[in-house]
């Protein structure tokens, strides 16, 4: 299993712990509202760590994609620039689904 933050491992935790606290809520559980509580703030924190990994992982293909298709540009390797302009593309793209 992955250690790396997962956006929808992220949610889902933030939801269970939401339904936890407000089970505990209904219950006067405490114990199981505190619980909840803290396995919601963990989804949160998760989903927050790969929000800004994807967003960081878009900023660097979108820099070395506009790099390649600068070099490639003055170089005159029209596919290798389409190629590139595609990764800057992918980068941007990955920044603006992830702000």
């Amino acid at each position: 299993m992955s250690t790396d933050p997962s956006k929808t491992h992220g949610k889902t935790q933030e939801a269970m712990g939401n339904t936890k606290k407000n089970v505990g809520n209904v219950f006067g559980n405490e114990s199981m509202q505190a619980k909840g509580a803290g396995q919601e703030a963990q989804g949160q924190t998760e989903h927050k760590q790969a929000t800004t990994m994807d967003y960081m992982s878009g900023m660097a293909n979108k820099a070395s994609g506009a790099a390649k298709s600068s070099l490639y540009g003055m170089t005159g390797n029209k596919t290798a620039q389409a190629e590139a302009e595609a990764q800057r593309a992918k980068g941007q793209a990955q920044q603006h689904l992830n702000k």
